[in-house]
């Protein structure tokens, strides 16, 4: 129980227990000879007003959703925390109501993140069968890098999907990977050049990849999953075992 206590600074006098006892009564803001105080009397953390004996007690919100929070006075005004929001009553008006507060920010948290280094982020690095080019996955993207003109590509995919086990075929013109794009990881073919999002090949992956493996001819795919599984995928017919 929140207690509401009077001292005299002068005389010597034992504390002195004041306002209804059966109550809370908290934060007690000090104006114009009567006391502002957090109280629920009513059932629900409201604003009341008290004489200084603790008497007298005028109820001046009157809430029921939320409780008043973070109650502080200044000359003839309160702010208040109600639920996520900040209310003013106006002691001398008794006018009560919400704050608009618009907050200005340059939304840093979702501004895009550059790396200076991004390798510390690489979790995958996978070399082509023909030695010429190079699958780099950092973060869930794909780049190709390569020792031609074009240098480096990043592949074709959304800021929010995620590519893991991206393998180069022996032919150097797709790349496979699983994607998140469509809610579960799948296996996705997409061309080298970064022109294209890529295809899905397979649906209905009930559990997570493990590993992703070509065939020497690139004529099948080779893939785990997390239970274990072994799954080989026919890239002539699009049809898996």
């Amino acid at each position: 129980m929140a207690q509401l206590w009077r001292y005299r600074l002068k005389g010597g006098v034992e504390a002195q227990r004041i306002g209804p006892q059966d109550v809370n009564l908290r934060r007690p803001m000090l104006w114009n000879d009567r006391l502002i105080i957090v109280s629920d009397k009513d059932g629900r953390d409201n604003l009341w007003s008290y004489a200084l004996d603790g008497t007298d007690g005028h109820q001046l919100t009157h809430h029921r959703d939320f409780g008043v929070r973070q109650a502080s006075l200044s000359d003839n005004h309160v702010v208040y925390q109600l639920g996520a929001d900040l209310h003013h009553l106006d002691l001398q008006g008794a006018q009560d109501g919400l704050m608009p507060i618009d907050v200005v920010s340059d939304h840093a948290a979702r501004r895009p993140l550059w790396l200076d280094n991004p390798f510390p982020y690489l979790t995958e690095v996978t070399l082509a069968p023909s030695g010429r080019s190079v699958a780099l996955t950092l973060r869930g993207h794909v780049v190709l890098a390569t020792p031609g003109p074009l240098r480096q590509i990043m592949l074709a995919s959304n800021a929010t999907t995620r590519l893991r086990h991206a393998t180069i075929s022996p032919d150097g013109k797709t790349l496979y990977a699983f994607s998140d794009k469509g809610g579960e990881s799948e296996l996705w073919a997409f061309p080298t050049t970064g022109s294209a999002e890529g295809t899905q090949l397979t649906r209905g992956s009930k559990s997570e990849p493990m590993g992703l493996w070509i065939s020497p001819d690139g004529s099948h795919i080779a893939h785990t999953d997390l239970v274990g599984r072994l799954f080989l995928y026919d890239v002539g017919t699009r049809s898996t075992r």
